[in-house]
């Protein structure tokens, strides 16, 4: 027979039998006779932090530990007023100075503390918590917030290392038909024992059979100080499996369950609909290209692209109905290390689509832009 292992929220980690020295527990203040390292649980003393201003007690397990609960107590002794924590929140970090609040289904979460000076009030995590420091901060108190505390857990297996979970909560904002944005939570620092490095944005088109078509497979990366991306190029009316995984040094973490994303059927309110594209065409006093660039991006769209006669033909007849319009500025913007001639001066559109489609005038005027030259569309 084995020996059965001991619960992680059973395994003290030792403030109470002082495993945990005098110097590794600290406050940001204390009143006089009652300093942080007298906050341990079962003693007579406690830690009594200021009533006004907001105050922690922080504990420096030297090392990442498992953290999985934790148990508080009042001051029960003889030189102060019964007084005891009624409700605190609790903050992790592995390295001081990057910190994270114990989260919640929605929020920071605030625990539920003691409603006497001597009962012992335990609290277990509902995930694991990777930590060296670890802060409680009283929120509500009866006299004083005044505790005495021990935390229950282990120092990581070395040989098993858990990925960074799924990251769920996804938020999406249709911004186009052809563009979705999306935004998530950070990961909080405590629930991965590595350093996060950063995020994947996974997004597949969702064919009408309802099953993800791989050949549209786009995986993006960005650091882990970015919770935002613009899903761009997306096809109109179509649904997309969006899923984001946290990475660290071990590699990938896990990845969830799809949140679907829908792009819109229709243009907005102002915009005209051509094939698959929506267009607006803004009758504005605009004193160079980078300004009118600056203004589409502020519309969530990018300037004019001509891919085609077809589309060319659409913009003049949009063109013909504006009379106070007799030109405006498109997306070509000059290469000045190729001035060849007019198709090399400008390589692409700043879509990023190639420059397939031209139709010259025959006696262009260079419009100049901070330096460069740059193209502007003339009314027929």
């Amino acid at each position: 027979m084995g020996i059965k292992p001991t619960p992680c929220e059973d395994e003290t980690i030792g403030i109470e039998i002082r495993r945990i020295v005098d110097i590794q527990i600290t406050s940001n203040s204390s009143v006089q006779g009652f300093e942080a390292h007298r906050g341990r649980l079962n003693h007579k003393d406690a830690w009594c932090g200021n009533s006004i201003l907001p105050s922690y007690l922080q504990v420096d397990l030297n090392t990442t530990y498992i953290v999985c609960a934790v148990s508080t107590q009042g001051y029960a002794g003889k030189l102060m007023a019964s007084s005891f924590v009624e409700e605190y929140k609790m903050e992790f970090s592995k390295d001081g100075s990057m910190w994270d609040f114990y989260r919640g289904s929605t929020d920071v979460k605030h625990f539920t503390g003691n409603n006497d000076n001597h009962t012992i009030r335990k609290n277990i995590f509902a995930e694991q918590v990777y930590a060296r420091y670890v802060r409680i901060w009283p929120t509500k108190w009866s006299h004083k917030p005044c505790m005495r505390i021990e935390l229950y857990g282990h120092v990581p297996f070395e040989d098993i290392v858990e990925p960074s979970p799924a990251i769920t909560k996804i938020k999406l904002q249709n911004i186009g038909v052809h563009s979705t944005d999306i935004s998530w939570d950070s990961l909080p620092v405590y629930q991965s024992v590595a350093e996060l490095i950063g995020y994947k944005i996974i997004y597949h088109h969702v064919t009408d059979q309802g099953e993800l078509d791989q050949q549209t497979n786009v995986t993006i990366t960005v650091d882990r100080s970015t919770t935002n991306y613009r899903m761009a190029g997306l096809e109109r009316n179509a649904m997309y499996c969006v899923r984001i995984l946290a990475y660290d040094e071990y590699g990938d973490g896990e990845i969830g369950n799809c949140t679907e994303a829908k792009t819109a059927t229709d243009c907005l309110q102002g915009w005209i609909l051509f094939q698959t594209n929506c267009y607006i065409l803004l009758e504005k006093s605009l004193k160079n290209w980078n300004n009118a660039q600056i203004d589409c991006l502020n519309h969530n769209a990018d300037l004019l692209y001509i891919l085609d006669v077809e589309e060319e033909e659409f913009i003049d007849s949009q063109m013909i109905n504006k009379s106070t319009i007799s030109e405006v500025f498109i997306g070509l913007i000059e290469d000045n290390n190729n001035q060849n001639n007019d198709d090399e001066r400008f390589p692409g559109w700043s879509s990023g689509d190639n420059l397939d489609h031209t139709n010259w005038h025959t006696s262009p005027t260079a419009v100049i832009s901070n330096g460069n030259a740059c193209v502007a569309k003339k009314k027929v």
